[in-house]
């Protein structure tokens, strides 16, 4: 074959693939009868926005994203994520008779669960370092920042696997894991049931240290093995898994403004604006896939 048959051949593919993915395909709404689409956000602090600025949580900018379909008269976005929830609780939300309603009449129900499992524990520990800071982040980061030796010296001993400090740490970690994972397929059950034909995109849950850190040592395993446990369930409750823990490792940009081992630290483990902008892109990305063409860019 000549190489302008094969440049017209590479030329024509192309086209057509772009001819294939240039309709819009979307979700059908429940309430057909008035084209009113139903977004529900379900999870922790991650999923309620925290650390965001106003309109840039994730679940804000994806409730935007769909507004710009044309096929929805209206989007009703409901997020009932609640700051602190482990998978435990969040389950014990969905058994809920009121929210349980909510849930049976979504479209669309996104989640982000396990970061209290895992990261929660390292706040706690922090917070036990520091009992006289205030009950905030921001009261938290100062008194931290008012005296940072004792954070390197709980650091220091973390370092000994066989400390009692970082025996007590690892058996948290390995009990947050272990809660996740019993409670996990339980949630994931329930939503189904309730939400037979939703659309279910679940996060991975991210790294929000420095992948070469002493204490990302320490927390990977663990991280992994939640991660690992909301891939196991994704075709026996069919939903999309949305792969955040990825996307957070190949961006060249700061998404979580977490230190605790430089001046000036900063304990706060949740996404900053790019970081929540990086999860809504990703989410996004993965509902195109899910369908067989695009909605728009």
């Amino acid at each position: 074959m000549s190489n302008k048959r094969r440049r017209f051949l590479s030329v024509f593919t192309a086209a057509v693939l772009l001819f294939a993915f240039s309709g819009i395909s979307a979700p059908d709404p429940v309430h057909a009868d008035t084209g009113e689409l139903v977004y529900l956000a379900l999870g922790d602090s991650v999923s309620y926005g925290m650390s965001a600025t106003a309109g840039n949580g994730y679940t804000e900018l994806f409730k935007t994203y769909l507004d710009g379909n044309p096929k929805y008269s209206m989007v009703d976005h409901r997020n009932l994520s609640v700051p602190g929830f482990t998978a435990e609780e969040l389950y014990r939300q969905v058994k809920d008779r009121n929210y349980a309603e909510l849930i049976h009449g979504a479209d669309i129900i996104t989640m982000n669960i396990g970061g209290n499992n895992i990261l929660g524990t390292v706040i706690g520990l922090v917070k036990q370092l520091y009992p006289e800071a205030p009950g905030t982040l921001e009261g938290l980061n100062q008194a931290v920042n008012a005296d940072p030796s004792r954070i390197a010296a709980i650091l220091e001993k973390l370092k000994d696997p066989t400390s009692p400090e970082s025996m007590a740490l690892t058996l948290a970690l390995a009990s947050g894991v272990t809660s996740f994972k019993l409670y996990y397929s339980l949630l994931l059950k329930e939503i189904r049931a309730l939400a037979p034909d939703a659309e279910i995109y679940v996060s991975t849950l991210y790294s929000p240290v420095e992948s070469d850190s002493d204490i990302a040592m320490l927390l990977n395993p663990y991280i992994h093995s939640i991660n690992l446990s909301i891939r196991a369930y994704q075709f026996r409750y069919r939903y999309n898994v949305v792969d955040v823990y990825s996307a957070f490792r190949i961006t060249a940009k700061k998404v979580v403004e977490f230190n605790i081992t430089d001046d000036p630290f900063n304990v706060d483990i949740h996404p900053n604006d790019e970081g929540h902008g990086v999860i809504f892109r990703t989410l996004k990305l993965r509902l195109w896939s899910a369908h067989s063409r695009y909605y728009y860019s």
